[in-house]
């Protein structure tokens, strides 16, 4: 674990507050990193929404790095303008305060903006998420 911790780099604040709370769009300049928390399908399309737009040379998209909790808000990411992911609320010992069907995704705020940036072209309008959503009675997207 000393080893583990060792490795890790912390993360070095630019201003003296660190605020989680819902996203407001007077602080969206200071944004870091947004959360969702999703069920296994939901996890899917963002994963997909995530490689999207991603060349092969690119960092990887998605990564799921151990990290106990608030590690996986920020300190996980190597470059915060780098458009990337994390799967997190995977640490068995808090697992008990989520409902089991919950698993976190974190994203940089440039994938934050690459996944708002999916419009009607993309996979979102066709058919396989149509089929999923039928199949699970969701009407809405």
């Amino acid at each position: 674990m000393n080893q583990w911790l060792d490795d890790r780099k912390g993360y070095k604040p630019e201003h003296p507050h660190l605020l989680i709370g819902p996203l407001s769009e007077d602080q969206y300049e200071y944004l870091k990193s947004v959360t969702f928390y999703v069920n296994p399908d939901q996890l899917g399309v963002l994963i997909l929404g995530a490689q999207y737009n991603s060349a092969p040379s690119d960092p990887l998209p998605v990564i799921a790095p151990f990290g106990s909790g608030c590690m996986q808000l920020v300190p996980l990411f190597e470059d915060l303008s780098v458009p990337q992911a994390i799967i997190g609320a995977t640490d068995i010992a808090m697992r008990r305060y989520l409902d089991p069907e919950l698993i976190a995704f974190t994203v940089t705020k440039p994938m934050f903006e690459q996944l708002c940036g999916l419009d009607d072209k993309s996979f979102l309008h066709k058919r396989f998420w149509r089929n999923l959503r039928k199949v699970r009675g969701i009407t809405e997207l």
